[in-house]
């Protein structure tokens, strides 16, 4: 491709800085902002403040991670896309990215996954997960359960695919699969509707629509009004609505999703066997082995992981990506998000080559960059297995539908 700019008609617009590298750092902001703000000002629902319990060597500490965490993965990023402009064929700094076909066998396939999760969902109701909250009924690690949260993930997939495909009503379709995976309140709902709201954030952006001072601008206004409306969910499921409505009440959300995955953090930083170690590869490799291996292979497979040996260092259960590294790789954790930041490179140079690459590009960036930092890394590490899986199923029952009128 030469170095003149396509015309405006073409269907994604060069962007002043690479997504995978924007969204990463608003996660970053997303997480560390109620940090900062309950240190300076103090914040009281229910037992929060005392279980964060910040103070100023603790809030350092944490301030000095995420500073490195983003340094890490922007200096990655940096020098892999550096490599290959160098290296590799020279492009043009503009190049368009290929739109995944949207034709009969895609259709099919979004029917078939968009039934598999009806199923699933109707085979919870014996459990009685939708009368009591899920984390009180221990149903949470039942197989029937896991195959919904994969069922759940499989129509986020296809949500996407269909956003970035060349559909007529692809915005449409895209709205009503994020409806569909939206009204089963359960729990990775509030999750998985702030992914799909990051995909249409991150497919705007890609197109031209949403420019990035627009982005600087709406986003916190966008993103509280996201997770308010998602935290309703939680509130609801778990009985916890009260008849007085107050600043804390509705501050909740934020702080809630930011601070109670951050425990942990706290907890890290203040223990020096974790933060002088250096740390244990070979059980964060085990651990992401026993995550993607199914359940019903290994049943057992949360208590064998290594990280469960912290589990006090978490009392409210989520692990901030940070503390996870720090437990995994010790005082070489930042070399995890500088392989992370030049993997998301790769990724978003294949995303401008075929139109796969660009629906797994979106994916990580929407979906698991969000995760490494709320969810520590055998989550993410599962969510990006088990959609590398789909994405080649997809591509084999492509090609055999294709080829199927050939041979009749």
């Amino acid at each position: 491709m030469t170095g003149k700019r396509p015309d405006s008609r073409a269907w994604l617009n060069a962007v002043p800085i690479a997504p995978h590298l924007l969204f990463f750092w608003i996660y970053n902001v997303i997480y560390y902002a109620p940090l900062l703000v309950i240190y300076i000002w103090g914040y009281s629902e229910g037992n929060v403040a005392n279980e964060i319990g910040l103070d100023s060597r603790s809030i350092g500490s944490i301030t000095l991670l995420y500073v490195e965490g983003v340094f890490a993965f922007s200096l990655g990023s940096f020098l892999v896309s550096t490599f290959q402009s160098k290296f590799q064929n020279a492009r043009s700094a503009w190049s368009p990215f290929a739109r995944p076909h949207f034709g009969l066998a895609e259709k099919i396939t979004v029917l078939m996954l968009a039934a598999m999760f009806i199923c699933a969902k109707v085979a919870l109701v014996p459990l009685g997960v939708y009368s009591v909250y899920a984390f009180d009924t221990g149903e949470m690690t039942s197989g029937i359960w896991s195959f919904s949260m994969f069922c759940a993930e499989c129509v986020l997939l296809v949500a996407i695919l269909v956003l970035f495909s060349d559909a007529r009503h692809n915005k449409l379709i895209f709205l009503l699969l994020s409806l569909l995976n939206g009204i089963n309140l359960l729990h990775g709902t509030r999750i998985i509707f702030i992914v799909n709201v990051m995909a249409i954030v991150l497919y705007a952006y890609l197109r031209g629509t949403l420019t990035l001072r627009k982005m600087l601008m709406f986003g916190p206004i966008l993103f509280a009004a996201v997770l308010g409306m998602t935290y309703v969910v939680f509130l609801s499921r778990s009985g916890s609505f009260g008849n007085e409505l107050n600043v804390a009440k509705v501050l909740s959300p934020i702080v809630y999703e930011s601070l109670f995955s951050q425990i942990s953090l706290r907890n890290v930083v203040n223990t020096p066997d974790i933060m002088n170690s250096t740390g244990a590869l070979p059980d964060f490799l085990f651990d992401a082995v026993s995550f993607i291996t199914p359940r019903f292979l290994l049943p057992d497979k949360d208590s064998l992981l290594y990280l469960s040996r912290f589990v006090e260092l978490s009392p409210l259960g989520a692990f901030n990506g940070y503390a996870t590294g720090l437990i995994y790789f010790g005082v070489f954790w930042p070399i995890f998000y500088l392989v992370l930041g030049g993997i998301a490179s790769w990724l978003y140079s294949k995303a401008k080559s075929n139109a796969y690459w660009l629906v797994f590009y979106a994916y990580f960036t929407a979906d698991a960059l969000f995760r490494f930092m709320r969810d520590g890394y055998v989550i993410p590490i599962k969510i990006i297995v088990n959609i590398i899986e789909l994405i080649l199923l997809l591509v084999v029952f492509n090609a055999l539908f294709k080829g199927l009128p050939r041979k009749i």
